[in-house]
């Protein structure tokens, strides 16, 4: 299992940081630098937030992208 921590607003000012109109922003964070999977098929992915707040008060939902990115 992986922790990442995501940033969703600016430890400052409190605005929400990513892209967005008003209060809908979206953020796009690399989770898995250089992974592989290693055969076709489906996978499982999990998330959770380990927040002392639950719910997360202005989260209205959380996706996953699966992108191929060129390799350097």
């Amino acid at each position: 299992m992986k922790l990442d921590e995501l940033i969703l607003s600016d430890a400052t000012t409190g605005k929400p940081t990513g892209d967005g109109l008003g209060d809908i922003n979206d953020h796009k964070v690399l989770a898995f630098k250089d992974f592989k999977f290693p055969h076709k098929g489906q996978y499982k992915i999990q998330v959770r937030q380990y927040m002392r707040q639950n719910p997360l008060p202005d989260v209205v939902s959380v996706g996953i992208t699966i992108e191929k990115t060129l390799a350097k």
